[in-house]
């Protein structure tokens, strides 16, 4: 969401501090922004075009107050430095580091989470340890791939979608004695590891609305499913796809218990409704086609929605 615009009485605004830095500026990828409703120092990320030809991002404020420009530039020295006006002929950006101060030879770690498509030709034996150049780091969380400052990443800072799911987890975290794994260690048996990432029981409050993944003991499939932490704190351990309390596509549908059913399934007449979006105990009142017994029409005109044809009652006397 790009910054409140600058509505002060003063010209605040980049076109009139920053206007140099304009020239690179990315008309068609920067559309849902306004220069003259951002200020330096703004943390709006936008998309810029070097003299080099290289494109890339950076935020208004790393290109104002920090000097940031192209990745690929600065590093090998092309042009003049980034967000600051040339200081004439030969003015370069910083050059590449000097050997064992890089990043590949800094930290190694995280030289093997660097993108290996993203950077284009920039590697991190071409940057510093400090550089305040944002790059592209490989997935190592379910969030994908993220932008990130060199510098950021060399302090420890990663994922900032992690980082904002760690701070509300902190934020959130229940006093003592009052989490689920507390109060319901019968139900914190259930939790799901694999997909609840580093969140756990202790984590979070018995009374908690989060949706968060379970498992259930006796499953033989293995099924998992998300629910709020209070509501299942009020229900039973047992898995809602075994127990058909889900449709779960592929196991417990109408479509896969019952497929004999399907060529009386009124398509037209259900609309978006199908036979995977229900299991056969299913309440929600229907329309059946008879091919033997009834035309469609006939059906259509005495509205039958509730039960299938009087032939069919023993197969799907539930579904009503």
């Amino acid at each position: 969401m790009p910054s409140k615009p600058n509505t002060g009485c003063s010209r605040a605004d980049v076109v009139t501090t920053h206007p140099h830095i304009l020239a690179e500026w990315d008309n068609t990828a920067n559309r849902h922004l306004r220069p003259l409703e951002l200020t330096a120092q703004s943390d709006d990320v936008a998309s810029w075009h070097c003299p080099n030809g290289h494109s890339y991002t950076a935020t208004i404020a790393d290109r104002c107050l920090r000097g940031v420009g192209c990745p690929k530039c600065e590093e090998v020295g092309e042009g003049a430095a980034a967000g600051r006006p040339s200081e004439g002929k030969g003015s370069r950006g910083p050059r590449r580091p000097r050997p064992g101060r890089s990043l590949a030879e800094l930290h190694p770690d995280l030289a093997a989470q660097w993108h290996p498509t993203k950077n284009g030709d920039l590697t991190p034996a071409d940057v510093g340890a400090s550089a305040q150049i944002e790059v592209w780091w490989a997935a190592s969380c379910a969030h994908g791939d993220w932008k990130q400052l060199v510098a950021k990443r060399a302090e420890g800072q990663g994922c900032r979608d992690c980082g904002r799911a760690r701070a509300g987890a902190a934020r959130r975290r229940p006093k003592s004695g009052q989490s689920l794994a507390d109060l319901y260690p019968e139900v914190a048996a259930l939790w799901d590891p694999s997909k609840n990432g580093e969140l756990k029981p202790s984590d979070v409050a018995a009374n908690a609305s989060a949706a968060v993944w379970w498992r259930a003991d006796d499953c033989e499939y293995d099924h998992s499913w998300q629910a709020i932490v209070s509501n299942k704190v009020r229900s039973s351990g047992t898995c809602v796809f075994c127990s058909n309390q889900r449709v779960l596509r592929g196991f417990n549908d109408l479509a896969t218990t019952q497929p004999h059913l399907l060529a009386e399934w009124d398509y037209e007449a259900n609309g978006d409704l199908l036979p995977v979006h229900l299991v056969a105990g299913s309440q929600t009142p229907v329309h059946w086609v008879c091919s033997e017994r009834t035309p469609r029409r006939e059906h259509r005109r005495r509205g039958l929605t509730a039960t299938a044809p009087p032939r069919h009652e023993a197969e799907t006397g539930r579904m009503t």
